[in-house]
């Protein structure tokens, strides 16, 4: 059952992992992917070669605002002020973030990691993490893109949380501040793989996506290959709009 819980920490690489201020995210990822039709994810299934099943479920409220997503053990909501826009994120275990808090200074980033390079698309394409926070093991990842757009993206626009990243600065640096808007981490494609190795040169971590698409560029199912520490796993994915 372990292995088929990488299914929500990867959707969140999807959601929340340069250019002028005149220009928007969705303008980026319109020029990069053309004319897309604008699909909200429902529901994400899962299942490992052992018969294990996982979910991943979108909820939305009025005007399609996205309202929720849940694993069947922890639930994440978005809260909206009566104009719409985000206010509130957060879960019962993890609490309750406040947006706006973004607002106010560059948000620190730096004991996370860093993005190191991106592809002709504007996708984060080399990135590098920390295991255990800033100054500890690190491990670069390399990511790796289909032409299709994310299928995410339309899903982040319904809550809000595009407007918030156009208005949000990261600080990858520790005693000197390098700053990027939070926008330059959204992916404008799909993600198919990811390739993660030690400071040797050595895969500690990857994942490779073979996804089955619909006519609009929207994966309709994907097989999922895990290798984790020398440890390989399948995963077999539906989705649901």
């Amino acid at each position: 059952m372990k292995k088929i819980k990488y299914l929500l920490p990867l959707i969140g690489i999807m959601l929340f992992y340069s250019c002028g201020d005149e220009t928007t995210i969705e303008d980026e990822f319109e020029e990069v992917n053309g004319e897309v039709k604008e699909k909200l994810i429902k529901r994400i299934e899962g299942l490992n070669t052992y018969g294990e099943k996982a979910f991943v479920m979108f909820n939305y409220g009025g005007n399609n605002q996205l309202s929720s997503i849940s694993d069947g053990e922890e639930t994440y909501s978005f809260n909206y002020n009566s104009q719409g826009e985000l206010n509130t994120i957060g879960s019962y275990r993890e609490g309750m973030f406040t947006i706006s808090e973004l607002y106010n200074v560059p948000y620190d980033a730096f004991d996370t990691g860093e993005v190191l390079e991106f592809d002709t698309n504007g996708n984060p394409s080399k990135i590098l993490t920390f295991e255990n926070g800033y100054n500890s093991t690190s491990i670069i990842g390399e990511i790796f893109y289909d032409s299709k757009p994310n299928f995410l993206f339309y899903t982040l626009k319904s809550s809000m949380m595009l407007d918030v990243l156009d208005k949000t600065q990261l600080n990858f640096g520790y005693q000197n501040p390098k700053l990027m808007k939070a926008r330059n981490l959204i992916p404008n494609n799909n993600i198919r793989g990811m390739v993660f190795k030690d400071a040797q040169g050595i895969t500690v971590f990857e994942i490779q996506f073979d996804y089955e698409y619909d006519e609009d560029g929207y994966p309709m199912t994907a097989d999922l290959f895990i290798f984790d520490h020398g440890q390989t796993s399948k995963i077999y994915l539906d989705y649901y709009y």
